[in-house]
């Protein structure tokens, strides 16, 4: 990776950091994909993944530090899980990129809400770092 991937990759995981509590500034939450997008233009689909990886990763470490208070076992396995995630995101959204170019950003929102509908169910399901939570303070 080069530095811009490397900015790109990290102006995401924080943006992501900086929209949930104790922060709540939740008006970054619109834009906070816009960095990833710069970083999956052109990627094939093993440095998508591994791009998403280091984003949700640095994401899970930002928002849900507090459970290693609780559980060190509990939050390790969730910071290794919860970034697959992400990572899936990544590798499709790669994947559609590939085939549409940029025709394939109308699919994002939907592949968002679907990604995050299929981290939140199941025996594994972990709603906590829905996007729609950075939206809670924000008047609307």
């Amino acid at each position: 990776m080069n530095r811009q991937e490397i900015f790109w990759l990290f102006l995401t995981s924080i943006g992501f950091i900086l929209s949930f509590p104790p922060f709540s500034t939740g008006l970054i939450a619109i834009v906070v994909l816009v960095p990833f997008f710069f970083y999956l233009r052109d990627k094939d689909l093993w440095r998508a993944f591994k791009g998403g990886y280091s984003v949700g990763i640095l994401w899970t470490a930002g928002t849900i530090y507090w459970i290693a208070w609780a559980t060190v076992f509990g939050f390790l396995g969730a910071l290794l899980f919860l970034p697959f995630y992400f990572s899936l995101y990544a590798v499709v959204q790669a994947w559609l990129w590939k085939r549409w170019g940029e025709v394939s950003l109308w699919a994002a929102p939907f592949l968002w809400v679907s990604i995050e509908l299929l981290s939140s169910y199941g025996v594994l399901g972990f709603p906590w770092n829905s996007l729609a939570y950075t939206q809670t303070y924000t008047p609307v």
